[in-house]
């Protein structure tokens, strides 16, 4: 059975995941899905690792933008604490993420162990994976730097692989050196020589043993967060121009201190739809279905999403299928990874559907947009019992409310105006507007927007 070990976690929850689209957006990235038993990955990881960490020495380094998910998703778990959310203003790789949230534990206790964990990777084989948390514990205060090398069961060319050494140190083995994705020829030599390990991009160190290390190898970029820590302002324009670089590259690839521990618990990096279909029991037709509502007939080797109608397969093999309320993904499963080039083209095509969901959750409540024309977008609002939209200017735009339920207030131009169900209200271009829910009950309210320039001069200057 797992013990609660004396050590600090930090989950890195940042990136956006693009081979999992459409499921997986910008602003909805693949740790916060909920891909597998209703549960986000980010929940699996904190449901992993809480019988050995207390939750209080738990921490996720994210995007601002995604922190209210994943607060909202470890609450919903039990897991919760003031300093849960390690903010960076912007992505600037792992290396900067890990010693971000490093410097933070730092601050109160400099010889604190760490250990670092991807929140979006799968592991089973649970006792393996505390036993082997327990031999990093004490490989890391020792002084080493350690990273989890998993024992290879077959010759994957998606992983990258660690060369272990010959020298023994404790459970573990110095490291020889880092290997970027191999072909099928170099993965199934290195399963041969049987020093070669997946590397999960998991590690422990102490805390001073890291900043140290920083101080040899990264010197700039630990003097420029230490700057914005100091200052208690993690300037987006002073963190941008952090070097873009991962933890391998920065650190482990250049220290002396590095050991690798073999490790036996099945790990999975759920990167793709081909890695999640891997990865989840299959029916009797060697099929994934995730889906309240699917038919399939003479269908083999399948993965189906989807949960907003009725999906049919027919007479179909090796296939991926994700269906979302706003867009459908079909692909053969083994270059199902290339959906990662379709999400770049909507990306350089600015559409909405690379960036986010027809459902946003915001800080105050939901947004749920119910149809999308050229002429005009209509969205269900719902304020949360006591919420408040702060105030914010309406640009290019004429929104029209209609309320449905619940009563509260809206301030335009600071001007008062009771809302409750029945009443509509319209917003005109310029016009600077709040909201407050008084009640405690939901505010909804339908919203029609329609751009300026389908609207007569007419009616925007009468």
């Amino acid at each position: 059975m797992p013990h609660n070990i004396d050590a600090s976690a930090l989950l890195l929850a940042g990136g956006s995941g693009t081979r999992l689209w459409p499921l997986s957006r910008v602003m909805y990235p693949k740790q916060v899905v909920r891909f597998i038993d209703n549960q986000s990955l980010i929940q699996h990881t904190l449901n992993r690792l809480l019988p050995a960490f207390s939750p209080d020495k738990i921490q996720v380094v994210c995007g601002n933008t995604h922190a209210l998910n994943i607060q909202n998703d470890a609450q919903e778990i039990n897991c919760k604490h003031d300093r849960l959310i390690v903010n960076e203003p912007c992505g600037r790789n792992t290396a900067p993420a890990i010693l971000l949230g490093t410097l933070y534990i730092y601050e109160t206790d400099p010889d604190a162990v760490i250990f670092v964990f991807p929140a979006d990777h799968s592991v089973d084989r649970l006792e393996n994976f505390y036993e082997k948390i327990a031999q990093a514990d004490q490989l890391a205060r020792e002084g080493n730097i350690v990273t989890f090398g998993i024992t290879p069961e077959y010759p994957e060319t998606g992983y990258g692989y660690i060369e272990a050494s010959h020298q023994r140190i404790g459970d573990g083995y110095k490291i020889e050196r880092f290997v970027e994705k191999p072909d099928i020829q170099k993965a199934e030599e290195y399963i041969k020589a049987g020093n070669f390990y997946w590397n999960a991009g998991m590690f422990a160190f102490k805390a001073s043993v890291l900043i140290n290390t920083f101080q040899t190898h990264m010197p700039d970029m630990l003097n420029d967060l230490k700057q914005m820590i100091a200052n208690h302002h993690l300037d987006e324009a002073h963190y941008q121009t952090l070097e873009n670089i991962s933890f391998d590259y920065a650190i482990m690839e250049k220290t002396h201190s590095g050991v690798v521990l073999p490790s036996n618990f099945q790990w999975t990096d759920i990167g793709s739809w081909k890695s999640l279909y891997d990865y989840l029991p299959k029916d009797n037709n060697k099929n994934v279905i995730i889906s309240d509502d699917a038919i399939l007939q003479n269908t083999q080797n399948c993965l189906v999403q989807g949960h907003h109608r009725l999906i049919v397969l027919n007479r179909l093999s090796n296939i991926v299928l994700v269906d979302t309320h706003d867009a459908l993904f079909v692909s053969d499963m083994d270059h199902s990874r290339d959906v990662k080039d379709a999400v770049a083209l909507l990306k350089k095509q600015n559409r909405r559907e690379y960036k986010v969901h027809t459902h946003q959750v915001m800080h105050w409540g939901d947004i749920y947009i119910l149809d999308e024309q050229a002429d005009c977008v209509v969205s269900k609002i719902i304020i949360h019992p006591g919420a408040e939209i702060p105030e914010m200017r309406n640009i290019l735009e004429i929104k029209q409310w209609q309320v449905t339920s619940g009563y509260g207030v809206v301030k335009i131009d600071n001007i008062t105006v009771q809302l409750q169900a029945g009443e509509n209200v319209t917003i005109e271009n310029g016009m600077t507007v709040a909201f407050e829910n008084l009640s405690k009950e939901p505010l909804i309210f339908i919203e029609i927007s329609t751009p300026i320039k389908s609207v007569s001069d007419d009616m925007l200057f009468e």
